[in-house]
């Protein structure tokens, strides 16, 4: 219940709502929660009606009501940031900002990760399946492929844009390098290192194709060192 423009009463233990704003005169002043069941905003609420009289004071209890519903969460993620990051401190940052340094940035920033790469194996920079695989990465995939690329090659959505740490490590893939056919085969990702062992591919449609193919189809890391892993290590797929 809120009294005064004060939310009581455990209000906050439930997520954000839908605001229902009911018409002048017919309803009461209450408003709907998470799990759709109305509260009172002020006692016997069910019975006030809204008029246009008291829509101000009503306006304002609602607001108070859902600037306030989530404060149990706030408060326990407060609780959890607080021996990392003191408190007094957040407020330095926009909910943006604070979300990307918590959270990563949504979608994949291709030139940091082509920063934060390291080539093994005898791979190089300049071999020509390389550049076709960054050419894929920039220009044919879109924000979702990039996260699901991500999730395909290190277990998770979003990147920190840290300086340190994260280094992305691309190797041969030996068996596609040794068969004469590379197109046939598919990347391997290894997710707890974050590498790649990509198939020095032909051309960039088949690069895209080959890719597109993996990050759609193989986007949990359960298979991990088991038979299933292994049978996947000698896929192959053939040529569309």
């Amino acid at each position: 219940i809120a009294e005064g423009g004060e939310v009581a009463g455990g209000a906050s233990e439930n997520a954000v709502a839908e605001l229902s704003t009911p018409p002048a005169g017919e309803a009461g002043q209450t408003a709907e929660r998470s799990k759709k069941a109305l509260l009172e905003l002020c006692p016997l609420g069910k019975e006030r009606k809204v008029t246009f009289q008291n829509a101000l004071e009503f306006a304002h209890l609602v607001e108070s009501f859902r600037l306030n519903e989530c404060n149990a969460q706030i408060d326990a993620m407060k609780r959890g940031m607080a021996p990392l990051v003191p408190t007094r401190l957040l407020p330095m940052f926009t909910w943006q900002e604070l979300e990307n340094l918590v959270c990563g940035v949504a979608d994949v920033d291709v030139e940091f990760l082509h920063s934060r790469t390291k080539y093994v194996g005898g791979v190089k920079m300049t071999d020509s399946h390389i550049k076709f695989f960054w050419e894929v990465l920039v220009n044919d995939f879109t924000p979702e492929d990039r996260t699901q690329f991500l999730r395909f090659v290190w277990g998770r959505e979003r990147m920190s844009t840290a300086e340190e740490g994260n280094t992305f490590i691309i190797g041969p893939h030996l068996r596609a390098r040794d068969s004469g056919d590379p197109d046939k085969w598919l990347p391997v990702a290894h997710t707890c290192f974050f590498s790649l062992d990509l198939p020095p591919y032909t051309s960039r449609d088949v690069m895209k194709e080959r890719l597109q193919f993996a990050i759609t189809n193989c986007s949990v890391i359960d298979g991990d060192q088991t038979a299933e892993s292994a049978s996947n290590m000698n896929m192959s797929l053939a040529l569309s």
